[in-house]
């Protein structure tokens, strides 16, 4: 569907946010080199929208490391090292483009750095209400794993890492929630398969998890958290094919 017909089908109140979407999504996925200069007038065009509101896309754009306006030049494509790759909507495009791949296996890393401390905290924080919610969430995964149903595994498995999180009751790791929000969702968006040989082990895991948060050890729950997410990511690349 071209850019002015996906526009066309939202209120005026969303053509920007849908403005970036596209020129976002165009980016991250190579449709547009870098270097290439944006012309607003054309973009206007395309899209049935004002220059006005190409412009405000613009600006987030900008504001994300994928574009710079220059003087006598124009508003040019910028490098990939050059974006908010902890965005979620960069993410997002990302997962779209030819640097899927090499994306996750970044974030994953990105996980390792994040995660098992704050299963550590959430040892000593979560509440038991939150615990229940962990228990339930990690019911739901069984049951999802027991029927094939991959879209509602990745809901739960995205719903138990968020709230471990979300306990840690530590605002900077809170913060990078939509990180890890938008990093799931590219583990199960990306074309790899979601339900492998290893899936078992790493369901047990995180049954292991919720135990040593429930036994309020901090330690042992870090350490599972970790071995989880690098069984994880050694499946990645035994999938991938990668030494």
């Amino acid at each position: 569907m071209s850019g002015v017909a996906q526009l066309r089908k939202v209120s005026g109140q969303s053509l920007q946010s849908h403005a970036v979407d596209e020129l976002g999504g165009r980016i991250a996925r190579g449709a547009v080199p870098v270097g290439a200069v944006l012309n607003p007038e054309d973009l206007a065009r395309e899209f049935g929208v004002s220059r006005t509101i190409i412009r405000e896309a613009f600006r987030t754009l900008e504001a994300l490391g994928m574009i710079d306006a220059r003087p006598r030049v124009g508003t040019v494509i910028r490098p990939a090292s050059s974006w908010d790759l902890l965005d979620h909507r960069v993410i997002h495009w990302r997962n779209d483009g030819p640097q899927a791949s090499e994306q996750l296996r970044e974030l994953m890393v990105l996980r390792e750095a994040i995660e098992p401390t704050g299963a550590g905290l959430a040892a000593v924080r979560a509440t038991d209400d939150e615990l229940e919610s962990l228990d339930g969430l990690f019911a739901e995964m069984s049951q999802a794993m027991a029927a094939n149903d991959v879209a509602a595994f990745a809901r739960s498995d995205a719903a138990f890492h968020a709230l471990i999180v979300h306990t840690s009751r530590n605002a900077v790791l809170q913060q990078l929630l939509t990180t890890l929000e938008a990093t799931l969702h590219s583990r199960y968006s990306n074309r790899l398969p979601t339900f492998s040989g290893v899936s078992a082990v790493a369901l047990a895991r995180h049954g292991e998890l919720v135990a040593a948060l429930r036994a309020r050890e901090s330690d042992a729950a870090a350490e599972v958290m970790r071995t989880l997410i690098r069984e994880s990511q050694e499946e990645l690349f035994r999938i991938e094919g990668r030494p």
